[in-house]
């Protein structure tokens, strides 16, 4: 398993040229980076709900978020802030 702080050069690279097509972003490719960065994902939620099982209530249903939205990531821009943005929007929904 990829730990917290590793490279994001051990993420899929994006191919170089003007004439490419669009490249999909997978959901193996989704499951690699979103475990790369789980506990950051968790320290997210947990700084907002205050709470471990619902922490990792709100960190499992962003990856389920994540993965219906999929078609909405862009290949190349940074995942982890991506997601981060998921993980604190559903926080802050059950933190209210």
């Amino acid at each position: 398993m990829v730990g917290v702080g590793d490279s994001p050069s051990d993420r899929p690279a994006e191919p170089a040229g003007e004439d490419r097509a669009p490249r999909l972003f997978g959901k193996e490719e989704f499951a690699a980076c979103y475990h790369a960065s789980y506990r950051v994902f968790w320290l997210i939620a947990m700084n907002i709900v205050r709470d471990v099982e619902l922490a990792e209530d709100v960190v499992q249903e962003a990856a389920v978020i994540g993965l219906r939205k999929l078609e909405q990531y862009t290949p190349g821009t940074n995942f982890d802030a991506w997601i981060w943005t998921v993980v604190r929007n559903v926080a802050l929904n059950r933190a209210r």
